[in-house]
């Protein structure tokens, strides 16, 4: 059920897009890392850092568990510092490439609802890791600054500020 192919295709891929996350984290000053935006929920880059970090760990376990389910009733506070912030995602960095070496490669995952490979679940992280950069994008065209330059690179986004 699994290639081989597939699924380091899938790991280039995110790890392109997950070095992205860790240039704007680490790029971000203090000020805009915590500063809160007119947005429900998830209204500042600290929150959906910890967000993110939590999810990647349940993506992780579906490689254990067989099955993608998100952790429920968690509340992100955008309390964490920058060194639990990034101690957090190479936990969940850790956790995932640990995961794939624990599950068969023909076993099959269930991603709601449907049967998927090891490839799929990394497929699907990258969608949620990328619907994360939209709002990045978002967060710094409305506080003005402008986006680490492999970003602007990739995205053939130019500097604005």
């Amino acid at each position: 059920m699994d290639d081989k192919v597939f699924l380091d295709n899938a790991l280039a891929a995110w790890k392109r897009h997950h070095d992205m996350t860790y240039s704007i984290l680490n790029e971000l000053t203090d000020e805009r890392l915590y500063f809160e935006l007119p947005r429900p929920g998830l209204n500042m880059f600290a929150k959906h850092f910890e967000e993110m970090a939590e999810v990647q760990g349940d993506y992780a376990r579906a490689f254990h568990q067989h099955t993608l389910k998100f952790t429920e009733g968690s509340v992100y506070e955008g309390k964490s510092t920058r060194a639990e912030l990034i101690a957090g995602l190479e936990a969940a960095d850790v956790a995932i490439h640990e995961g794939i070496a624990a599950c068969a490669p023909d076993q099959a995952i269930d991603i709601f609802g449907v049967p998927g490979t090891r490839a799929d679940v990394i497929q699907t992280l990258i969608h949620h890791e990328i619907f994360h950069h939209g709002q990045f994008s978002v967060f710094s065209y409305e506080m003005e600054f402008n986006l680490p330059k492999d970003w602007r690179d990739f995205w053939w986004i130019p500097a604005r500020f």
